[in-house]
């Protein structure tokens, strides 16, 4: 999993409460849209067996990619890269 990290001067007019709501959606997003050390290992390693862990995982890959999608649609359609 990959960590975010940055330092926030609590003097820059940063409240402790306003870091961590920001740092508990961020951890959230992460949650959501990428795959844990586990789960990448699932469906990448030769080791691991097929069985419900490797579904598992393709299942959270197939929400997550539905999830980009609705992201990558804005108001007024389908973004296009390019």
């Amino acid at each position: 999993m990959v960590f975010v990290h940055w330092e926030v001067s609590f003097n820059d007019g940063y409240h402790r409460e306003e870091v961590e709501m920001r740092k508990s959606i961020v951890m959230l997003f992460l949650n959501r849209f990428t795959l844990n050390d586990e789960e990448a290992e699932a469906i990448t390693s030769r080791n691991v067996p097929i069985g419900p862990r490797f579904f598992e995982a393709m299942n959270k890959t197939e929400h997550i990619r539905n999830d980009c999608r609705v992201l990558m649609s804005g108001e007024d359609g389908p973004t296009r890269a390019g």
